[in-house]
């Protein structure tokens, strides 16, 4: 019983893996994560400068 839980947990895991790598795949989702990534990092620098 146990292995097949182990089985279950692994089968889910290189599913999600798989999902994951199919997303980063895509360009529009890697460029809309950078520009996220900038555009966050440009308001932390803003907020550093302002305070």
């Amino acid at each position: 019983m146990r292995m097949v839980m182990m089985h279950l947990v692994f089968d889910l895991i290189f599913h999600f893996a798989s999902f994951i790598l199919h997303f980063l795949s895509q360009p529009f989702f890697v460029v809309a994560v950078i520009r996220a990534g900038c555009t966050l990092k440009l308001q932390g620098e803003f907020f550093y400068i302002k305070s």
